[in-house]
């Protein structure tokens, strides 16, 4: 198993390639923890699961689905009362825009 080392310029570069300003006593930090992380993703390869089934969907069901049916809710009285001007059963604003 080999040792997956990250220095200091990677996490410089992979906060600038992610928009995120990190200070230089920070990156001695994050380098270790991003080591951490990489070198236990790397044990995970030494687990056999050769003889292991994937787990997906266990149950085996489909999900059920409902037709897709387009409606105001049948809400508008209830909604539209709440507004402090309305016409034809939508809210009206003032113009923002000139």
């Amino acid at each position: 198993m080999s040792k997956v080392v990250i220095d200091k310029e990677t996490v410089k570069k992979i906060g600038q390639l992610a928009r995120i300003k990190i200070e230089e006593h920070e990156s001695e930090k994050y380098a270790n923890d991003i080591t951490a992380v990489l070198n236990w993703f790397e044990m995970l390869d030494e687990v056999d699961v050769s003889t292991t089934e994937p787990a997906n969907n266990r149950n085996q069901q489909a999900t059920p689905q409902r037709e897709d049916i387009i409606t105001d809710g049948g809400k508008v009285d209830a909604i539209i009362v709440n507004a402090t001007d309305a016409k034809f059963n939508m809210f009206s604003v003032p113009k923002v825009v000139e």
